[in-house]
């Protein structure tokens, strides 16, 4: 981090290296702000029309067509199978001829899973990572990472999806900033800086250019 000093020390060519969150500048006040979102409501159930079976030993495609069909009818659907598509020699996806609810496949795979000679049988489905916010007390405050409504600005980073797929642990993050005071979150994490001013009265920390990024 730079020392606290002019605003021109921003365009220093040189990097700080260091852990911490920007200050963001808010174009809405905090009344018109929105609430934070504690988590995004469950998803409609998702649909698919294809199973991944595998089997104990390679078996022609028309025999785990009809092994799929006869499960369908166990489970009160009519539905034709076609398994031509093969992914090794003992796993192949089984196309329905309808695109189903989620659950209705799941119950036709539990019960194909029954059958002699399958290993186990899964819906082809996607999964997405359930959106939530961190688990910061002050999380719901920092509307810098997660407020996107065009009612309020859309100036959010939109940094809360993310979270569900890293949270960043062993990356390093060069700053440019106006300086660093101690503060709880940050005093682990954060190597050594530069300070890059070089006016004397600007500076504030009685010297000019030095190693220590701090702020007094």
């Amino acid at each position: 981090m730079i020392g606290r000093r002019g605003a021109t020390a921003l365009l220093a060519p040189a990097l700080l290296l260091g852990l911490m969150v920007a200050p963001a500048t808010s174009p809405a006040s905090a009344e018109e702000r929105a609430p934070a979102p504690r988590a995004t409501t469950p998803p409609p159930e998702g649909t698919t029309d294809q199973i991944i079976v595998t089997t104990t030993t390679s078996v022609p495609a028309t025999t785990l067509e009809a092994a799929a069909e006869d499960a369908a009818n166990e489970v009160g659907l009519d539905i034709d199978a076609d398994a031509a598509a093969r992914v090794t020699r003992v796993t192949r996806v089984v196309k329905l001829s309808e695109d189903l609810p989620l659950s209705e496949v799941e119950d036709l795979a539990e019960e194909l899973e029954g059958s002699a000679g399958i290993v186990s049988a899964a819906p082809d489905a996607r999964v997405r990572p359930a959106v939530t916010l961190p688990s910061d007390t002050y999380a719901g405050s920092q509307w810098g990472l997660w407020q996107s409504s065009p009612a309020n600005g859309g100036f959010s980073s939109r940094a809360i999806p993310a979270w569900e797929r890293s949270t960043g642990a062993g990356t390093v993050v060069a700053v440019l900033d106006t300086g660093i005071t101690a503060h709880p979150d940050l005093d682990a994490n954060v190597i050594a800086g530069y300070d890059f001013i070089d006016d004397l009265t600007t500076a504030n920390d009685g010297n000019r250019r030095d190693p220590d990024p701090s702020d007094p």
